[in-house]
């Protein structure tokens, strides 16, 4: 069975003198000249790796998930070293990501939306803020949302594999369908369970900023597995089609291949890594060293013999 080898994208990410220095200043890390320890602090410094206490995650409050939508929708602008150098500010206008704080920031002062749409920057900077916004005023009405989540991530259990049970959540949260939010009703207070501003890539990302644990299917995962994996990518099909169509009611096709490149990078994640920690690597590698069509011949996988 071939899985990531993540050594070898390791040493590939901080071989080149010059990526290594990018890397070190877009994500605030040291030169240690030692690749695996400067691959953990760059996935550290992304926040999404949590240590467990007694086996479960932390219950998180309203303010907690705020900031995990929140962020999640600034990665959307693009260079994540562009927002890191906003983060003060972005913060500071989020007040601090306390939701009803900065609801009443902008009921006050609806340029408040403009200023958080200007420090985000990029072609989707408006309805980022705008979905940012949304957010806030939800979670604003006190509602219980993470008990609700876990909840919710309870139920999907209950007919998925475990390493779906994220992927399958993510496509939910980013199109619910009516059919199934009477099955799964949203907390009281709020009238769906649609993820603002979100489809499943940045459901995932939501996900992973609460230290939940799986793979974000975007164009540099689905480029790289697709040259990696062809065989694995091939087999998650039927079953992300399944999954779409009779756990979600979904018929999309790019709900399908979001589902899809979601369990093949929980299949090809080796044992002792997590799925976030393989795919924030994996990310990098694409964004920074394996670039579209300038990719290399370099094997980035191993086999391994299944017991």
């Amino acid at each position: 069975m071939k899985v990531l080898d993540i050594e070898k994208i390791s040493e590939r990410l901080f071989e080149c003198p010059k990526v290594r220095q990018r890397l070190c200043e877009d994500f605030c890390i040291e030169d240690s000249c030692d690749s695996m320890n400067m691959a953990d602090r760059l996935v550290e410094s992304l926040g999404q790796i949590h240590p467990r206490k007694n086996g479960k995650n932390d219950r998180k409050n309203n303010s907690a998930v705020f900031q995990a939508a929140s962020l999640a929708l600034a990665s959307n602008m693009g260079r994540w070293s562009t927002f890191l150098n906003r983060r003060k500010e972005f913060e500071s206008l989020l007040e601090n990501y306390n939701p009803v704080a900065f609801s009443k920031a902008v009921d006050s002062d609806r340029s408040r939306i403009q200023q958080v749409k200007e420090c985000l920057g990029g072609l989707t900077g408006g309805k980022d803020a705008k979905a940012i916004g949304k957010w806030a005023y939800s979670l604003g009405k006190d509602i219980e949302y993470y008990q609700a989540l876990e909840e919710l991530r309870d139920n999907i259990s209950r007919l998925v594999r475990t390493e779906e049970v994220v992927p399958v959540l993510a496509a939910f949260l980013g199109d619910p369908k009516k059919r199934i939010e009477k099955q799964w009703p949203p907390p009281p207070g709020m009238e769906t369970w649609k993820a603002p501003g979100m489809r499943m890539p940045l459901a995932s990302e939501f996900l992973r900023n609460l230290h939940w644990e799986g793979f974000k299917p975007d164009r540099h995962i689905k480029r790289l597995f697709l040259r990696w994996f062809p065989g694995v990518v091939e087999k998650k099909s039927e079953r992300a089609d399944h999954l779409a169509r009779h756990v979600l009611c979904g018929r999309s096709k790019d709900l399908i291949e979001d589902i899809k490149f979601s369990l093949v990078g929980a299949a090809v994640t080796p044992d002792g890594c997590s799925r976030t920690k393989a795919d924030n690597l994996v990310w990098a590698l694409g964004a920074y060293v394996e670039t579209k069509n300038k990719e290399s011949d370099t094997v980035y996988w191993k086999t391994i013999r299944l017991e």
